[in-house]
């Protein structure tokens, strides 16, 4: 790549502008070994180090720049050397972080050790979009309106206004609402949605997930209820509590903000509190949760458990990426269906590796089992079935 293509690249990327296809571009040319040698000498320059350039030595960079993948997930390239930051750490930092903010993937082989994959930027003949903004509000006369990214549109209900600005619904309720009547906002396979509830609190919705609330809060309590998995950002009002029902669990709360994921599909309902505080009641038990902490009820035993959760890569899929943590494939792919909306057929397949990374949800299906595929995995896919077996 030319030196000054690559940086007005790394430009951008500072400044948080590349566009998908630049950023296609660098993901490309950072998978080679040799390109990350053009890139670490650039660093050196950017950063004003005059003892010359030097070269990228897999050995060498490769585990630095896993750890610093592991370690920090938030890592921003620093391109100012300190004492206490030598360039050379900078330049691994610099690579790990620009790969991480592009697509990324470490997989952990059965011998312990892990494998850096950066998308090769190759695409399969088979190939499916990813999910976008788009879901099915039903009022309460049993009417529906499709909603999508394109949308805009205004929905009066009694004295309830609703307005639709692309991927997003907010309410507009009058104090004196009158009859309360309840809307259900459902987000289909293959897409997500955000809507603002008439006290202004916000909601985004995952795929496969739907959310029941009332056009205005009136009662003692507001109660909402949800199937899936949504973030909340839940506006303060302490003479009236905020009640998230999903499958016989209640998460009460004032004004804070977490996320609930209650897929069928999965082995538990996670509660992972981001900020503020939220009380999560099953049956008789009952626990208090605090920042960085996810409730866990086991659908099997019916067991609540408290365990620390790293919040960003919780609700990731909230700012636009998958993000895992040495998670098995079935995990991994339960994810993968529902954002592609696909059925995957795992026949069975085993492999002791785990993966973990980030990868952004604007990927097309092909460039993430691109990814996929480093962890002795194949994949082949018929129409919207895919087929997933182990590579012998």
């Amino acid at each position: 790549m030319e030196e000054s293509r690559l940086r007005y690249l790394v430009a951008q990327w500072q400044q948080s502008a590349l566009t998908e296809d630049e950023q296609r571009e660098l993901t490309v040319f950072l998978a080679k070994p040799e390109s990350r040698s053009q890139f670490v000498a650039l660093m050196s320059d950017v950063a004003g180090e005059d003892e010359g350039r030097y070269a990228f030595d897999a050995n060498t960079w490769m585990p630095v720049i896993n750890n610093a993948l592991q370690a920090d997930k938030h890592m921003q390239p620093v391109l100012v050397p300190t004492r206490r930051q030598p360039l050379r750490w900078l330049a691994a930092a610099a690579v790990a972080a620009m790969l991480v903010s592009v697509a990324v993937i470490y997989i952990t082989k059965d011998k312990g050790d892990q494998t850096l994959v950066a998308d090769s930027g190759a695409t399969s003949p088979a190939n499916v979009a990813p999910g976008q903004d788009v879901a099915v509000l039903t009022l309460s006369d049993g009417s529906t309106v499709r909603l999508d990214s394109a949308g805009r549109q205004t929905i009066q209900q009694g004295k309830t206004v609703v307005n639709q600005q692309n991927g997003s619904l907010e309410y507009v309720a009058d104090d004196n609402a009158g009859q309360v009547t309840y809307n259900t906002l459902t987000v289909p396979r293959g897409g997500q949605f955000q809507v603002v509830l008439p006290d202004g609190t916000k909601v985004w919705l995952n795929a496969a997930s739907s959310l029941v609330y009332p056009t205005a809060f009136t009662e003692k309590e507001r109660v909402v209820e949800i199937k899936g998995q949504g973030y909340f950002e839940v506006a303060r009002n302490t003479s009236q509590p905020f009640v998230v029902k999903v499958n016989g669990m209640e998460v009460q709360v004032l004004g804070t903000s977490f996320d609930v994921m209650a897929y069928p599909e999965e082995q538990s309902i996670n509660t992972t509190l981001v900020n503020g505080s939220v009380k999560v009641k099953y049956g008789g038990l009952a626990q208090q949760l605090r920042p960085g902490q996810q409730a866990i009820l086991d659908n099997a035993t019916l067991n609540l458990t408290i365990q620390q959760a790293d919040t960003d890569q919780v609700i990731a899929w909230k700012t636009g990426f998958f993000e895992f943590d040495n998670e098995d494939l079935s995990t991994i792919m339960r994810q993968v269906a529902r954002w592609y909306d696909i059925e995957v057929n795992l026949n069975n397949t085993k492999t002791a590796r785990r993966f973990g990374g980030r990868i952004s949800r604007k990927l097309p299906l092909s460039e993430v089992l691109n990814m996929l595929s480093e962890g002795g995995v194949s994949f082949q896919l018929k129409g919207r079935t895919l087929d997933v077996s182990t590579v012998k």
